[in-house]
């Protein structure tokens, strides 16, 4: 159990979820394939003893629709269930290159 009962997502594009059956179902209900999936540059706030932020860089291989994934950035919110750190929230949005 990974994540929160009341878990809510919005991905690259807007599409918002909310409860963690919607959300999962989501999340396998693509045509993507994705080869592998990296965490990098994870940054933890902690808001109380029971909340954290973790802001990361999201970087996929494979492919959905016949394009490759791009670069994204995170923000999750983690909540404290006994002694378990659970997904509650997750924001996702594209990293813009300048210039």
């Amino acid at each position: 159990e990974l994540t929160a009962d009341d878990l809510a997502f919005v991905d690259i594009f807007g599409n918002v979820t909310s409860g963690k059956a919607e959300t999962l179902r989501f999340w396998t209900g693509h045509s993507c394939e994705v080869k592998s999936v990296r965490v990098a540059d994870g940054t933890r706030t902690s808001l109380s003893s029971t909340v954290a932020i973790l802001t990361f860089k999201g970087i996929l291989e494979g492919t959905c629709g016949g394009q490759q994934f791009p670069l994204i950035h995170g923000t999750s919110v983690y909540t404290k269930d006994g002694d378990a750190w659970r997904l509650a929230f997750t924001l996702n949005h594209l990293v813009r290159r300048q210039g």
